[in-house]
């Protein structure tokens, strides 16, 4: 009977304390590997929700501004002019109310993509600013460098319609026999860390009018 009182005293081992602090550190490794790995998935699906509503958004805007469009000066790529930070852009006549056939300067609308930033801007000129009616041609939004010099113009305003913009390519397609309209292909890549969405989309212009020459 002493005998197995002493053996109840004699409490753990160290061999025992060291096994189960190794269960013990074991387990929580185990428990910590699985909170990180839950914690990367719930980033990523933020990430990848995060570029679906960025995508989405993006996409209503290129489909309003472009439908309503009376005409499509130019459209490029990005880096289509061999530099190496040159944005994709898109510029055309805005669809405005006014049935008038000219084309003036507040009426011009600029879609670029600001390969800095990551995102993708509208330019516009306000209809008070100076320069406002000046009158536009084809000819002064059928260039690259026509692109550069609307948006230098006194008192544009710039809106970001798109984020996590990665790489944008435009592509005008002109009226033909078997296309009534102008039409603008997109190709628009997202990108926020690893995640990344593609958009791809044509719009046609609904109330064609060609500006004056």
């Amino acid at each position: 009977m002493k005998r197995m009182q002493n053996i109840r005293r004699r409490g753990f081992t160290l061999v025992e304390l060291s096994m189960g602090m190794l269960i013990m550190a074991i387990i929580l490794a185990a428990l910590g590997a699985l909170a990180l790995a839950m914690s990367s998935g719930w980033k990523a699906t933020e990430t990848q929700d995060n570029l679906q509503v960025a995508r989405r958004q993006t996409s209503t805007q290129m489909y309003y501004n472009v439908r309503s469009a009376k005409y499509i000066g130019v459209a490029t790529a990005d880096n289509i002019s061999g530099s190496l930070n040159k944005g994709g852009a898109v510029m055309f006549w805005k669809g405005d109310k006014d049935p008038g056939t000219t084309m003036y300067a507040y009426q011009v609308g600029l879609i670029e993509h600001d390969i800095d930033s990551a995102t993708l801007r509208l330019y516009q000129l306000p209809q008070t600013a100076t320069g406002a009616m000046v009158p536009f041609k084809a000819g002064d939004i059928d260039d690259a460098s026509d692109v550069e010099n609307f948006r230098k113009l006194p008192g544009i305003n710039c809106q970001i319609i798109g984020r996590n913009v990665y790489d944008v390519t435009f592509k005008m397609l002109p009226a033909t026999s078997g296309r009534q309209a102008q039409s603008l292909e997109f190709n628009i890549k997202y990108k926020s860390g690893e995640q990344e969405q593609l958009e791809y989309g044509t719009a046609t212009v609904r109330g064609p009018q060609a500006p004056q020459p």
